[in-house]
């Protein structure tokens, strides 16, 4: 096991999950605002909006926890594929 492929395993699961609580966050407020109608940004957007914003934070926390469980072979998978695009640019 090396250090730097789970580091790399790690950085890509913060990534998600801090993504996928922004999402649901937001989801969350634009609900909010819009069944209290207090701002003047409310009537933009809809409820289809918060709706959707939750289901794509939902998303990202479901890939999180699969690259979560699989850290260390994700950042040798990243690392190969960085090697291999650099390997080819070099050749070129």
């Amino acid at each position: 096991m090396m250090t730097s492929d789970l580091e790399i395993g790690q950085f890509i699961s913060s990534i998600l999950l801090i993504i996928g609580f922004g999402a649901q966050i937001a989801g969350a407020i634009t609900l909010r605002c819009v069944h209290s109608g207090d701002e003047e940004w409310c009537s933009a957007i809809g409820e289809v909006d918060g709706i959707l914003a939750i289901i794509g934070g939902l998303f990202f926390l479901v890939i999180f926890s699969v690259v979560s469980t699989l850290e260390e072979n994700i950042g040798r998978y990243a690392r190969r594929v960085v090697m291999m695009n650099t390997k080819m640019s070099a050749r070129r």
